[in-house]
């Protein structure tokens, strides 16, 4: 099953501004999306706390991050 994970919204003239479609379902994507998000980034902080020892404390692992992002 395939779930679309966004905002529909409309721009209304009149209230200037835009106007969210299916609220209750929208909500619910967004907090499934948000609690994906949140489980990633804790299983990629665990990991990086395992793999601390190895390259010698936290300027080194700042390092390594560094080199991630390049």
């Amino acid at each position: 099953m395939f779930i679309h994970l966004q905002l529909r919204a409309e721009w209304n003239d009149v209230l200037r501004g835009c106007i969210l479609f299916n609220s209750a379902r929208t909500r619910l994507d967004v907090t499934v999306s948000f609690i994906h998000d949140i489980t990633l980034l804790l299983a990629m902080l665990v990991g990086l706390l395992r793999i601390r020892g190895q390259f010698g404390g936290a300027f080194k692992m700042g390092r390594l991050l560094w080199r991630q992002v390049e």
